[in-house]
């Protein structure tokens, strides 16, 4: 189980909130959302600096250390070359495992496309991947779906519900009627409620 117990959060000596507790469940999806301003990032930035605190955040009563992968918002990489996809991924995975990923996400039909060809969804996907590794089990994402369209979105969120059959995903958006269908349980920044998602697939 992850548990997130009592955490809080200052800035310039300033509260931004305090007392948080949410328990989920392995591979279970949170979702965050609020206003601008309610503490969505400083929320992700507190459990980064919580992970080898075991009394703020745990999974299965062990800090989770380097288990924990976060994805800032507007996170880029920085590519400018006409580098494939595969060109990327083989500076993180090996061929064995890059055939794995690309099979269980569909990305094929992508692996010898240029990064700088690809939709604002599939450069996401691309991005998460970079970012995760074989010791994640936790994956925070702050916002990926900024200046999304809605297509790109859904792909997004496709790769989002796969990765949940793996790990725990947090993830931070306003897209409140777009949530991808493995999302279990919002927490409210703004009214520090956790309630469970209704109308959703499991």
């Amino acid at each position: 189980m992850l548990r997130i117990k009592n955490l809080e959060c200052y800035y310039n000596d300033k509260l931004i909130f305090k007392n948080i507790n949410i328990n989920l469940n392995k591979n279970e999806m949170l979702i965050i959302s609020g206003s601008n301003g309610s503490g969505k990032t400083s929320f992700c930035n507190s459990l980064i600096a919580a992970s080898n605190n075991k009394d703020k955040l745990s999974l299965d009563d062990k800090p989770l250390g380097k288990q924990i992968s976060y994805i800032k918002q507007n996170r880029e990489l920085n590519i400018n070359l006409p580098i494939t996809v595969n060109e990327i991924l083989k500076i993180y995975f090996s061929n064995k495992e890059i055939d794995k990923i690309m099979q269980y996400f569909d990305l094929e039909k992508y692996k010898e496309t240029p990064y700088l060809n690809l939709s604002g969804g599939n450069k996401q996907l691309i991005k998460i991947l970079t970012a995760i590794t074989s010791t994640t089990k936790v994956l925070i994402l702050d916002e990926p779906n900024n200046n999304l369209d809605k297509k790109n979105r859904q792909i997004l969120n496709n790769m989002l519900d796969k990765l949940s059959n793996q790990i725990n995903v947090i993830l931070v958006t306003h897209y409140l009627d777009e949530l991808p269908k493995k999302a279990k349980y919002i927490f409210d920044m703004d009214k520090k409620v956790l309630k469970k998602v209704v109308n959703n697939v499991d």
